[in-house]
């Protein structure tokens, strides 16, 4: 490095002024960041469509292991149950 002492001061001026900047990056990170507020319908609408993903790309979600998938599993049960119970009313409870 030089050995001038101006230098070495603008040197040292150089790193004040990166750490006062990335000092109030952080702070400007931290005052704009998104917190995520999830509520019970913003999930199942997030599950519905993973689920229409997963479908569209032929993944069998009942081979799926963890208990991350235990949501996608339990609409796919109420699917197929619903879907059972239509075609029951339709072919039995006829108008």
């Amino acid at each position: 490095m030089c050995e001038s002492p101006e230098a070495l001061r603008d040197f040292e001026n150089a790193i004040t002024r990166y750490q006062t900047m990335r000092a109030k990056q952080a702070e400007e990170r931290n005052r704009l960041k998104v917190t995520e507020i999830k509520t019970p319908e913003h999930v199942t609408a997030e599950n519905r469509i993973l689920l229409r993903i997963a479908k569209a790309k032929g993944i069998d979600i009942a081979k799926l292991v963890g208990d991350e998938y235990q949501p996608l599993k339990n609409i796919v049960a109420e699917e197929s149950r619903q879907k059972l119970l239509e075609e029951l009313d339709s072919n039995f409870f006829t108008e």
